[in-house]
């Protein structure tokens, strides 16, 4: 960016009341900026202020819980009886060197069997829209007053 000043405008050929009002319209153009190093320490300054409060433990707990709900969402927990998602998962093994999902779930399953849904779930398949069988009574077809014979209303007297 060019350096504006006094001299420059004038090397330029503007004349000095020109000059002037250039060097006041850029001054009136940069009034309201801020240099990146003071927004830098405001901003420092606000996390600190920020954070001073806060304990270190409650970011590690928004984590723990995070976690939480996406396993108890998932699929290994499907078998799990939803009243009872919570007490599972704080019964698993989240160490580094723990067993794997899925063989602790077994584990539990035997140690806490009415925790989980017994019966075999089958498949999931979507559906769209319900059975078809058995839904409509069914009047004599081709009948004048079929849908009163169907849904057992009496004829109309005129």
């Amino acid at each position: 960016m060019a350096e504006f000043d006094r001299d420059f405008l004038i090397g330029c050929g503007l004349s000095e009341d020109q000059a002037e009002t250039v060097l006041a319209a850029h001054d009136a153009a940069l009034a309201g900026f801020v240099p990146r190093e003071e927004v830098q320490r405001q901003i420092d300054a606000a996390l600190a202020e920020a954070t001073k409060g806060a304990e270190a433990g409650d970011y590690e707990a928004l984590l723990a819980e995070r976690d939480m709900l996406r396993a108890i969402g998932g699929e290994d927990f499907e078998d799990v009886k939803p009243k009872f998602r919570e007490q599972v998962y704080a019964l698993l093994d989240r160490g580094s060197r723990a067993r794997p999902v899925a063989e602790q779930l077994s584990a539990i399953r035997e140690r806490y069997e009415e925790y989980f849904i017994s019966e075999a779930r089958p498949a999931r398949m979507p559906r769209f829209g319900g059975p078809t069988h058995g839904s409509m009574p069914r009047g004599a077809l081709g009948a004048a007053d079929q849908f009163s014979q169907a849904w057992g209303f009496a004829p109309r007297q005129r």
